[in-house]
């Protein structure tokens, strides 16, 4: 039995014919039904499990194959030309960098996970360089600038690039044409823009409309239709002609789809930054963008940060850069390594077999920590307490205790649920509240449709809401200060050591806008330049970036803890965190702006919080690693909780035997006698 070579979608692969069981248990193994044969992968990092199990059943290679493997280049002389030809970009490599080079170039399928700062953008480009291939980079919209920087100085200007952007569909569906009737080498866009226009699958509207159609289609010509992308919906419609109303459907379907996607242009390579993003296998962006992975030989993922714990966060990226990482279907793959509680089978209880999917992790990826690449300074977190107002206590107090708070005129809010009271206790916290008024909760009381959005859960104001149009304008949030900030007044002594010399520069991290309100105005009281990049000025962050690292008069980088992703900022070496987010990836992420490559100093973190508050809680879990977004879900309690370090360095779960909260809710029991005296 000999295997031959051959290319599939790009991608080289080996065709053995027929129909055995020893072909099926062998790695990779894809069955072709029309052809009659069996299907393995033929490329690294696969290619040798497919060996090993060739040899082991006896399997020789025709003169395609061997020719093929013949000329097959190993990692080594990858990384020795890598190492000799210097890059055409002014900056050389670091060591752990041609590595990463050569694992790439190597490897058709590969996942880098480096920590941040360790100049991941950097090895794709040099790599990109050297296939010379036209390529497809999907990222966070605030990382577009960074790559389109690197490309134009790493490649010299030799690879075209264009980013996908516009304010209207029309105007990415002209950019996206001129990308390819331009012959562009690289396409820039993002994920949300890679949801939206990725493939030309038929829209809702006409699928609905064939689903519940009373049209004579016959349900072959259906199953076709569903599902199928325009093109081919657009054939099979041309197949039945006969059947007039067909024609009506295909009237349908082209006046609601886009005549072009992300998927017409030929991109051979595929580039997921910060591929975390798809880790929601029910998501429309993770399908999407997987999608679209399968047209490219070639798939690189980045990422620092390649799950928060969650091994179902693992599944889509796995299955996105090789099916073959993940040869179970989504559910089997949750039972496998997943533990299910038996009363619900959406409730996980814990994980098993991490070994195997460290294994297969480890097969198609690589790991670099900063601190082992680069030889950087001292990295030093120090916390700054303070104390709360009479005023913020009265007023945390009443929201862990009772969970209702006194808003004065706007009302009293009662019965808060998780998530909305921690973030209020935040607020506290930062000296503020965000409140709305009541003046669409006296329209509700008098509105005829009232009972259908209370079971419906139709929120007033909200689009689903009868009266949207009356009430848009109405619905405004207001915002309460307390008259003393005691973590203001924090950062305004910390401002005045940190920027006592004009040569320092400071990074403040925050979180929500009245939070940078406050600061802007405290700098402009106290004369300090700086620039404030807000998630209504992404799309100007490179130039934000570059007057703040250039201009010597720019002493402060004002930033939302969400932006930090993809910007440098080592011309400072301070950074003071005002308030944090409840998500580990913004904290590490924005971590990483100042501590990284190119910094020669030692950089210092201040950290503002409150003392014996949620704060508290909050560094706990960021210092273990731990992704604090959970405390909006299962561990609400343990963020007020004032045991919470010892049940972190301990491990005990919440609700466990060790949890000083009760499992079971003590109910009383109504006995028969009882109900009849309530007659």
């Amino acid at each position: 039995m000999k295997a031959t070579f051959a290319y599939s979608s790009g991608s080289p692969v080996f065709i053995i014919p027929g129909n055995s069981d020893d072909l099926s248990r062998i790695f990779g193994g894809t069955y072709l039904k029309q052809q009659n044969a069996w299907m393995y992968p033929a490329y690294p990092p696969l290619l040798e499990k497919v060996q090993n199990d060739f040899q082991i059943l006896g399997i020789s290679y025709d003169n395609l194959a061997q020719e093929y493997l013949s000329g097959l280049k190993p990692y080594d002389q990858f990384l020795s030309e890598v190492r000799r030809e210097p890059p055409l970009g002014p900056y050389p490599n670091y060591p752990y960098q041609e590595e990463g080079i050569a694992e790439l170039l190597y490897n058709y399928r590969w996942l880098l996970r480096w920590d941040m700062g360790t100049g991941k953008t950097k090895v794709v480009v040099e790599t990109l360089n050297k296939l010379r291939c036209k390529s497809l980079i999907i990222g966070p919209v605030i990382s577009l600038s960074n790559w389109v920087n690197e490309l134009r100085v790493n490649s010299n200007d030799t690879l075209r690039t264009i980013v996908l952007t516009g304010t209207t569909r029309q105007k990415k569906i002209e950019t996206l044409r001129k990308a390819i009737d331009e012959n562009y080498d690289v396409l820039l866009t993002t994920y949300e823009t890679a949801r939206l226009y990725g493939n030309t699958l038929l829209s809702p509207t006409v699928t609905k409309a064939i689903k519940h159609s009373r049209l004579p289609i016959p349900t072959v010509v259906q199953k076709l239709l569903l599902g199928l992308t325009v093109n081919d919906a657009l054939g099979v419609i041309e197949s039945y002609q006969k059947l007039v109303p067909l024609i009506q459907i295909r009237k349908h379907v082209s006046t609601l789809t886009r005549d072009l996607c992300l998927f017409d242009f030929p991109y051979e390579t595929i580039v997921l930054d910060e591929s975390h993003r798809i880790k929601n296998i029910r998501s429309k962006r993770t399908k999407a963008v997987m999608e679209l992975c399968k047209k490219a030989p070639r798939r690189y993922f980045l990422t620092g940060t390649i799950t928060l714990g969650n091994p179902l966060d693992l599944y889509p990226q796995l299955n996105a850069l090789t099916k073959y990482a993940c040869p179970e279907h989504y559910h089997a793959y949750k039972l496998r390594f997943c533990d299910i509680s038996p009363f619900n089978e959406h409730v996980i209880t814990g994980y098993k077999n991490m070994h195997i999917l460290s294994q297969r992790i480890n097969s198609i990826s690589s790991e670099k920590r900063i601190d082992e690449c680069v030889d950087l300074p001292e990295l030093r977190d120090i916390d700054i307490n303070f104390e709360l107002t009479s005023d913020q206590l009265r007023d945390y107090n009443s929201l862990v205790c009772h969970a209702d708070l006194d808003f004065g005129e706007f009302g009293i809010l009662k019965d808060l649920n998780g998530g909305v009271r921690l973030n209020k206790l935040l607020q506290i916290c930062s000296g503020f509240l965000y409140v709305q008024n009541t003046i669409a909760k006296q329209i509700c009381d008098t509105c005829e449709h009232v009972m259908d959005c209370v079971v419906s859960d139709i929120q007033p104001g909200t689009k689903r809401c009868a009266r949207y149009e009356e009430l848009k304008g109405l619905i405004k949030t207001h915002t309460l200060r307390y008259p003393v900030n005691p973590k203001l007044t924090a950062l305004e002594d910390l401002l005045e050591d940190l920027l006592e010399n004009p040569e320092e520069k400071v990074v403040i991290w925050t979180n929500l806008d009245a939070e940078m309100d406050d600061i802007a105005t405290l700098l402009r009281t106290k004369g300090h330049s700086y620039v404030r990049i807000d998630g209504s000025t992404t799309s100007n962050s490179e130039s934000l970036v570059k007057i703040f690292n250039e201009d010597t008069t720019c002493r402060v980088y004002l930033g939302q803890e969400s932006t930090g992703i993809s910007i440098n900022l080592v011309s400072a070496r301070y950074a003071v965190y005002y308030s944090r987010s409840w998500s580990l990836d913004h904290w590490l992420q924005s971590r990483a702006r100042e501590y990284r490559i190119g910094q020669t100093r030692k950089t210092v973190v201040y950290r503002l919080c409150a003392k014996q508050s949620v704060e508290v809680q909050q560094l706990l879990a960021l210092d273990a690693k731990q992704d604090v977004a959970k405390m909006l879900t299962e561990k609400v309690n343990c963020a007020v909780c004032d045991r919470y370090k010892n049940c972190l360095e301990n491990n005990i779960a919440p609700w466990s035997s060790g949890c000083v909260y009760q499992s079971k809710v003590r109910r009383e029991t109504v006995t028969p006698e009882v109900m009849k005296s309530w007659k």
